[in-house]
Parts: structure tokens; sequence; C-alpha cells
């Protein structure tokens, strides 16, 4: 069941009585911005900035449409968000923005202690809680972060690894708590549970889509993931 608490400071979106999302005056629920990439590649690693960076927080909000099993929300005119129950999950979607949008920042409710796994094929860690979590692939490149090794190969060719390089980066993650997400881009991202409370997912184009769902155990909420994701075939 899909409902919203609101007040002047800001609202909560529960799914079947779990915070889901919540949107404040101090930390808003998402951002949109503007900003020119700067790439530079070298065998195969990549290094990525951006310059002229300008962020635009949705702070002021009104809600404009609530049924049972939809919540459409007005940030100040910025963007139109819609918050859709689908089989037991959330689609959220953005319209009536600028075009010139192209970096997006969203805060999601995170549980202090939980565990978090996935963002594609991850070879240092596997618990990701506590890491912030660039999805680029690229050459894994020697070494895997900061030793000896990694070290060597910078010096004779700017050839070393980073302990999250990958080939496959997904942008998708689930928790211990039977939560899962799933981010519809194929923009640079960077997925951050740095903070015990929080979540935050940020990406270099504003998503087509954000999928947000809950089970009730660990395999209920990797089966939701897989069939929104798929499997490779047998």
């Amino acid at each position: 069941m899909l409902r919203i608490e609101s007040s002047t400071e800001g609202f909560t979106i529960f799914l079947d009585d779990r915070m889901m999302l919540h949107h404040g005056h101090k930390s808003p629920l998402v951002e949109f911005g503007t900003a020119e990439a700067t790439v530079q590649q070298r065998k195969g690693s990549f290094r990525l900035g951006q310059k002229r960076h300008k962020r635009h927080p949705a702070r002021l909000y009104k809600l404009l449409n609530l049924q049972d099993d939809f919540i459409e929300i007005d940030f100040d005119g910025m963007t139109r968000m819609s918050v859709r129950e689908d089989a037991g999950h959330l689609r959220i979607g953005f319209s009536r923005y600028d075009s010139s949008f192209n970096r997006f920042r969203l805060r999601l409710p995170a549980t202090p202690g939980e565990r978090i796994f996935g963002c594609g094929e991850q070879y240092s860690r596997l618990d990701l809680k506590g890491s912030r979590v660039p999805l680029w692939s690229e050459e894994q490149g020697v070494g895997r972060g900061k030793n000896l090794i990694t070290l060597l190969a910078n010096l004779w060719g700017g050839a070393g690894g980073k302990w999250h390089t990958t080939y496959y980066a997904q942008p998708s993650f689930i928790t211990s708590s039977h939560t899962w997400f799933n981010l519809e881009t194929k923009a640079y991202c960077v997925f951050d549970f740095r903070k015990p409370k929080q979540t935050m997912i940020e990406a270099w184009a504003i998503p087509e889509e954000i999928h947000l769902g809950l089970a009730a155990d660990a395999p209920a909420t990797i089966t939701a993931l897989s069939r929104l994701a798929g499997t490779q075939p047998k």
C-alpha cells in the first residue's frame, strides 16, 4: 500500500508502512544540475571530472495528485515527480524539467548497520556499506588500489588499478534490510553508501526511471530485482 505523510517541512512516502522516500527542506530528496564533463583516458583507464557544475536542489513542493497507487508532486516548477506502485515496488519518474539539466542526485533513507550488495561485478568488496562506488566500465589496471603493485604500475605507465574498477557496472543494489534499487540510465553514476542513515545516488543524466522495492526476505529481494534487470540465458 502506498501512503504519503506531508507537512510544511517536507514529506515521507511509505510502501507497506516502510519509509521509502523522504524529502525535507534541509535534505531535499532530489537535485538537478548542469555541468561539463572532462574525460582523460590512458591504457583503458579513465579519469572523469567535471567543470562549471551548478546544483539546483528541489526544496519547495506541492502535492498535485494522490491516489491509492499513484502520487504526483511538483517541485517548485523545476520538475514533476510521479510515484506509482507496481507489483509491490515503486516506479519513480521525472518530467517537465529543463532540457539543459544533465546532472541528478537522489537521497534515499538507509538503515544503520545494514549490508549492501550489488553495483555490478565488484572484485574488492562484497559489502559496499561505507563505500563510495563509481559505476563505470573500464580496464581493471594492475593492482586493486593503494598498494606497492599499483604504485609501481602507475610509475611505469599510469596503469595502476583502483579498488572499484570493473568490466561490468550495473546501477542497482540490494540490502540486508530487504530493499532493492535500480536506476535506468546509461550515464556515469556514483552510489555513495558512506552515511549510516542515507544513500546518495548521483548520475550524469536524468534517469529514465527509478525502481525501488521492498521484499519479505533475501531470496525474495534478489528475485524481485532479477525480474526487472533480467538474468543470463541458460
